[in-house]
């Protein structure tokens, strides 16, 4: 990932014409040296801000630069903004929020972020205790088929909702609406990347930001705990995430040590 630091144009006397959705920046390449003016635009409320690659342009000539608005800031090879690692909480200040084109999810080294509401102005965003908020992990789809479909078939048979990752990536999960059935699908290492509000009910697995629906343990039907490493499947009850995590003995070793 490319490492920037933000700056404001209009520091300098550089104006660009951002929609609603968009900021105009000063990005500053810390390997390159290089300073760029560019666009940065969230594409959707539960999108995380992007750097529209096709509209960087080099400044050239000197540029003194002054103090900087942001650092830290890391471009993905797709354009997606990832910020370094924080706490529970973070604020973005006024400047800040505006640069980034005031979103509603950021994504950070150590998970995702949110905010209920953005209208510009300092925003606190605080971590995302649902499983949108773990780092996902790609698996072989066959393997996980062909594995799944000996424990349960069902499991494996296409549903209208989904929630999540897209395949082949985890964790997420698939709602079934003829049974009203919510199936959540994760790797065994993932469980401990887990928070344990989630894991006793206190914040939900998963949630639907246009229903208001929220998936916890008590209501989600049951858990698919995938193997990364040798595909092994358990169906479990979500109520037992909380006790798989504290006892998994691949993991706890490691900690205790």
């Amino acid at each position: 990932m490319r490492e920037f630091t933000i700056y404001d144009p209009q520091e300098y006397g550089m104006s660009g014409s951002p929609a609603y959705d968009e900021a105009y920046v000063i990005l500053h390449d810390e390997n390159l040296g290089k300073s760029y003016l560019a666009y940065v635009y969230t594409s959707d409320f539960d999108s995380p801000p992007e750097i529209d690659i096709d509209t960087m342009q080099e400044i050239t000539g000197d540029l003194e630069l002054k103090e900087p608005v942001m650092k830290n800031v890391f471009m993905q090879r797709n354009g997606e903004i990832v910020l370094k690692e924080y706490g529970r909480d973070f604020i973005l200040s006024d400047q800040q929020n505006e640069l980034l084109a005031r979103p509603s999810v950021i994504n950070t080294e150590s998970g995702r972020y949110v905010t209920e509401r953005n209208d510009g102005g300092a925003v606190l965003f605080s971590k995302d205790l649902t499983l949108e908020g773990i780092r996902p992990e790609k698996l072989d789809m066959r393997a996980f088929s062909e594995a799944v479909r000996k424990k349960n078939p069902k499991l494996t048979e296409m549903t209208h909702e989904r929630y999540g990752n897209k395949y082949p990536y985890f964790p997420n999960a698939k709602y079934y609406e003829e049974t009203n059935e919510m199936i959540v699908f994760v790797t065994r290492a993932q469980i401990q990347e887990i928070e344990d509000m989630t894991l006793t009910g206190k914040a939900p697995l998963y949630s639907n930001i246009f229903t208001g629906e929220k998936w916890d343990i008590n209501n989600v039907s049951a858990v698919c705990v995938v193997d990364e490493k040798t595909y092994d499947v358990w169906i479990m009850n979500p109520a037992l995430l909380k006790e798989w995590k504290d006892k998994d003995p691949r993991y706890n070793e490691e900690k205790e040590r």
